[in-house]
């Protein structure tokens, strides 16, 4: 089954009542978009976007609310769900950083875990929605000593705070699920697991092209960790098409299966070393501005998902090369310079899923 998803069969979504989490960040931002545009009555809860965020640059994307909840507050989850329900959710708020889970591994795990059994408990409480959706990541899986990808019949595990908490939530979503069925409750759940992505509005620290980008406008020296790790080099879109496929799904009351990978080809396969090396050609910049920085954190040196199951049961497939996939990003960077942001999201929407 092959089903290539465009704006039109995106319709599916319209009029639908849909909740996004974490709708603030980068990958909720995107998503909340498309959903707009396909005439969805979105929903949003998050804390404040931060400064320059892509959420905060795109002023207005058309949302019907936006809500200010932080979801480690269990009474004002449930105070927000015994009151509104949903046609869906996208379940998105996170603590998205390996590094900085270091740095605060125990609210990592507030915002991680408690967080998303809150909305979990909260939804089986009050009946708030007909399925949800939960993004995790590609770092859940049991770093294995050989070279192979990952698929979802793997062991979960995590040598990391951000690792360990998205597996801690996989274990969860388990529980939750089984709860669900012995309740005889209705409602769907599955969780969507896909790598660190690249795109245009990205402003993350610790991310290469983010950090690229910085380096060349402030004139400063580009510092790059574990250049020789493999990494899932995928565009936004790429996963997030994913997600919508796996919502059309259960919009339709058709089968899934409880997880999904959503992650890139085998040709992109690349080093840090070797993006970097062609953002900077790209750019017409020297390479003489990178230098390794010491890294003494634990982060897997290779990364990557097997995505068989969602090409056989959704029909999901990829659009773009990790080249296309660097050059829209390289695109909405330059092109921000001169245009609004909302207007080259949506141009890179229209031709993604045209």
């Amino acid at each position: 089954m092959e089903l290539m998803l465009n704006l039109e069969n995106l319709d599916m979504y319209k009029d639908k009542k849909i909740l996004i989490t974490g709708n603030t960040g980068f990958k909720g931002a995107w998503l909340s978009r498309i959903l707009t545009l396909v005439g969805a009555k979105v929903y949003g809860i998050a804390l404040d976007p931060e400064k320059n965020s892509l959420f905060d640059r795109l002023q207005n994307i058309s949302i019907e609310k936006q809500f200010i909840i932080d979801v480690r507050n269990q009474k004002e989850i449930d105070a927000f769900f015994e009151k509104n329900t949903f046609d869906g959710i996208f379940h998105l708020a996170a603590q998205p950083l390996v590094l900085d889970s270091y740095a605060i591994p125990v609210e990592t795990f507030e915002v991680n875990f408690n967080g998303s059994i809150n909305i979990l408990n909260s939804i089986l409480k009050f009946k708030s929605s007909s399925w949800i959706i939960m993004v995790t990541t590609d770092k859940v899986y049991k770093i294995k000593d050989d070279l192979k990808s990952y698929s979802e019949s793997d062991a979960l595990g995590g040598q990391d705070p951000y690792s360990a908490s998205k597996a801690a939530v996989e274990l969860a979503i388990s529980v939750w699920r089984n709860y669900f069925l012995k309740m005889d409750s209705p409602i769907g759940i599955v969780s969507v697991r896909a790598g660190n992505v690249i795109g245009g509005g990205d402003n993350a620290k610790y991310r290469l092209l983010p950090d690229i980008f910085r380096s060349i406008s402030n004139n400063s020296k580009l510092k790059i960790r574990n250049p020789n790790s493999i990494r899932p080099w995928q565009h936004v879109l790429e996963p997030i098409s994913g997600y919508l496929m796996v919502g059309i799904h259960l919009i339709n009351d058709q089968n899934t299966s409880p997880a999904y990978n959503f992650g890139p080809s085998i040709e992109s396969k690349l080093r840090v070393y070797d993006v970097a090396e062609y953002v900077f050609k790209k750019l017409n910049r020297s390479l003489k501005l990178i230098e390794i920085e010491n890294n003494e954190l634990y982060e897997a040196e290779y990364l990557w998902l097997d995505s068989s199951l969602a090409q056989q049961e959704l029909g999901w497939k990829r659009k773009l090369s990790v080249y296309q996939s660097i050059d829209w990003t390289i695109e909405w960077e330059q092109e921000s310079l001169a245009k609004h942001p909302l207007e080259i999201l949506d141009s890179q929407i229209e031709r993604y899923f045209g």
